[in-house]
């Protein structure tokens, strides 16, 4: 049995026996269940509902536990910053990055 499906009547049975109790909408229970499967962390569903997390919360804190978890996917960048009027481009590391990118693209481009 997936780890879906085994979440899936401890969510029910834990739903139904009123040890949580929902501030949540239903639509907002479901965004979090959906979030949660879709993370491929079924088993938070219940965590997230009991402590009534919004969704929002929910997708920041699965977005930071797979961020910190993916050695491909680590950044320190506050993803709520604004950049600094005075500080230009080529010293902003996501610019860097961007720019990185960009002329591998063209030096595979120009391979093929």
């Amino acid at each position: 049995m997936s780890d879906d499906a085994s979440a899936l009547p401890q969510l029910n049975q834990t739903v139904q026996s009123g040890s949580i109790p929902l501030t949540l909408t239903t639509q907002e229970a479901v965004e979090i269940a959906q979030l949660c499967t879709l993370a491929k962390c079924p088993e938070q569903i219940v965590g997230f509902l009991e402590t009534n997390a919004k969704p929002e919360q929910v997708r920041r804190a699965l977005i930071d536990a797979k961020a910190t978890a993916s050695p491909e996917i680590q950044s320190w960048l506050d993803p709520e910053s604004k950049p600094s009027p005075t500080s230009p481009a080529s010293t902003n590391p996501l610019m860097v990055a961007v720019q990185r990118l960009a002329e591998r693209q063209q030096f595979l481009k120009k391979e093929h």
